[in-house]
């Protein structure tokens, strides 16, 4: 996890994607609770500034870590996943890579 341990706004660290799905997801439907709009538009602004790194690396290599696919890349999935049963699923849409 080179490049994760690298990147410095880390796509699934405190304040990022987690804090999204936390907010959005697991939050409202599983606790019950009520989702903290302002938390999850200070991390909407957050991730987009890690997708912009993640294009970045992207229109170099091929893959995150360089021209191999890695658990850098695996890693993300799972996440992802999670992201696109939220109302921010639309981060992922029209990026590049």
């Amino acid at each position: 996890m080179i490049f994760q341990r690298s990147n410095p706004t880390y796509f699934t660290g405190p304040g990022t994607m987690d804090v999204i799905i936390h907010q959005c997801l697991i939050l409202p439907v599983y606790l019950g609770g009520e989702t903290d709009d302002k938390v999850v538009e200070e991390n909407v602004k957050k991730l987009k500034i890690t997708f912009e790194v993640y294009e970045a690396r992207l229109a170099k290599f091929k893959y995150l870590a360089g021209d191999f696919f890695s658990l850098a890349d695996l890693s993300h999935f799972p996440i992802a996943h999670y992201l696109l049963a939220t109302p921010h699923a639309s981060l992922l849409e029209g990026l590049d890579h």
